[in-house]
């Protein structure tokens, strides 16, 4: 089974039906953590809608809690704290389901995935604004300058991916875009749950860095972009997962090489097909992306404003207080 992580796609699915065909046949309650955590954590999310995955990671978690298999219990927590944030589950209701995690696994001694957890709860923080800069993953629950020690001295790349990808995110989100880059870089290697939002993030960065680039090394960023737009593809056949965001990231490629009025179509699908699947920070973020796209071009556009001032309504009730008060010391104007 644990093939299926690091090999074809096609051959990991095959073998994670075929673990839970096994299971299911043995009824061996022992094997539920490690069965679970790698078929659905770690395979079934190319096909499978994200949301489906949820209830058997719960169970994988509970029954390793209940059987003793504390490392599976503690795999499935962690890949379940990824899979609650990019659900776009309110983020307080995040902050105490991972905050309850990270407590097991201190309990249970279970350091690797403490630490390659950990990171999920700063960004909901600093996502809410609580911590000092929402770009640096320093606050109530780790320390980024501690981190980056502990990958130095322990050459531990999964952590090293992970928290290169968190720092992806938060940078884009807060438009820094040139640290961003630094670290979509630095998480190419993802694997499992966490690849497809790695593609998504890093192609929208190299978008918004050939944005201010011309002639060549502008071709050169719209390039990258369309390699994550195609990697982003090949990850998951779940239309449910990744549609909102594959038509995002064609939007801003689109932008660049088409202009506005072939982009914003592509918005509007993007945006409507975040909303049917209640993923509000994507839906937030496509308009946040338009609006931007539409005041780059006319900074009293009316449309403009009011597509961030629908992304930060969403982006409130998401409970990312950090973004919202972002856009609004951009964009003055939203606030009065």
């Amino acid at each position: 089974m644990l093939f299926c992580a690091i090999g074809r796609q096609s051959a990991c699915c095959r073998y994670a039906h075929l673990g839970l065909k096994v299971l299911e046949r043995y009824q061996i309650q022992e094997w539920t953590p490690r069965v679970f955590t790698v078929a659905y954590g770690m395979n079934l999310f190319i096909t499978q809608p994200i949301g489906t995955l949820s209830d058997p990671l719960l169970c994988a978690h509970q029954v390793g809690l209940g059987t003793g298999d504390f490392e599976f219990a503690m795999a499935a927590a962690n890949i379940h704290s990824n899979l609650i944030f990019f659900l776009g589950e309110p983020l307080l209701k995040v902050e105490k389901i991972i905050s309850r995690y990270l407590s097991l696994m201190t309990e249970y001694k279970q350091d690797q995935f403490f630490n390659l957890t950990t990171p999920v709860l700063q960004v909901v923080h600093n996502l809410a604004g609580c911590s000092n800069d929402p770009i640096v993953l320093t606050g109530k629950v780790m320390n980024q300058a501690a981190a980056l020690r502990i990958i130095s001295e322990s050459k531990d790349q999964s952590l090293e991916i992970g928290v290169s990808f968190w720092r992806m995110y938060l940078a884009y989100m807060f438009h820094d875009y040139e640290l961003a880059l630094e670290m979509a870089i630095a998480s190419r290697p993802a694997r499992v749950i966490i690849v497809l939002h790695q593609c998504l993030f890093d192609g929208l960065t190299t978008v918004a860095i050939g944005r201010t680039s011309k002639g060549r090394e502008k071709r050169k960023y719209l390039k990258s972009a369309e390699r994550s737009l195609k990697k982003a593809k090949k990850v998951t056949q779940s239309q449910h997962t990744a549609m909102n965001k594959l038509i995002l990231l064609e939007a801003e490629i689109t932008l660049q090489k088409s202009g506005i009025e072939s982009a914003l179509p592509l918005y509007e699908r993007s945006i409507e097909l975040a909303k049917n699947e209640g993923f509000v920070h994507e839906e937030a973020l496509a308009n946040e992306r338009a609006g931007l796209a539409l005041l780059h071009l006319n900074g009293e556009d009316l449309f403009g404003f009011s597509c961030l001032q629908r992304a930060i309504n969403l982006y409130n009730s998401w409970g990312a207080h950090a973004k919202v008060a972002h856009l609004e010391k951009l964009f003055p104007k939203l606030v009065s």
